[in-house]
């Protein structure tokens, strides 16, 4: 009962607070979702061949809205999230973080995910 408590409140969490956002897989077309924007940390940086100095944020997304042929998707390093947030349209990056990858879900239920990018509307 505990578990379905928790998947009612992720559920509710992008429904209150998210906004719409466009996740665009590398070479693949655009879906629209809700999701709501999530801590920086400053500290962190990117596990590819060039390092990543920049600040890393979190979208988080239900882990339903990136299936496809009913099997979930996991966030690939290079997908994108496009949002307008304040007006402002904002592009950001999908990122690896060392011992996190691109992604971690945020409950035991795992239907909430945390997505790590880096915003690229500033470069």
């Amino acid at each position: 009962m505990l578990l379905a408590g928790f998947a009612y409140l992720n559920a509710q969490l992008t429904t209150a607070a998210g906004v719409e956002v466009m996740y665009t897989r590398t070479g693949s077309d655009p879906v629209t979702l809700q999701a709501v924007p999530g801590r920086r940390d400053p500290e962190a940086s990117d596990t590819g061949q060039t390092e990543t100095r920049r600040v890393v944020s979190e979208w988080l997304v239900n882990a339903a809205d990136l299936t496809a042929g009913g099997l979930q998707l996991p966030p690939a390093r290079g997908d994108s999230i496009t949002a307008t947030l304040g007006g402002v349209a904002r592009s950001f990056l999908v990122v690896d973080l060392p011992g996190e990858g691109t992604f971690r879900f945020t409950d035991a239920t795992q239907t909430l995910m945390a997505i790590n990018v880096i915003d690229r509307s500033d470069s």
